[in-house]
């Protein structure tokens, strides 16, 4: 296998599943959110062992910038999120 098709950030989850980005968001630290949204690997589609994204994580903390970055990157990610409200 290619190391070059591993996402690295995939391999680092925690006991529930959290990604690096689940965690920064949850922890409120915005510099480490906005370090880990300008890599370019980054998973934005990881849920966690709940079915949360990055972006439910930041709807539900209330995580406005985070919100907001997330879906400068990915616009799909509040579509993904309102699919599993309906």
């Amino acid at each position: 296998m290619n190391s070059r098709n591993i996402n690295h950030f995939d391999l680092f989850q925690d006991s529930e599943g959290r990604s690096p980005i689940h965690i920064a968001i949850m922890s409120k630290h915005p510099i480490v959110t906005r370090l880990l949204l300008s890599h370019p690997e980054l998973n934005m589609n990881v849920t966690d062992r709940s079915g949360q994204t990055p972006f439910a994580v930041a709807l539900r903390t209330r995580d406005h910038d985070a919100a907001k970055a997330i879906l400068a990157r990915a616009p799909g990610a509040a579509e993904q999120v309102m699919s599993k409200l309906l």
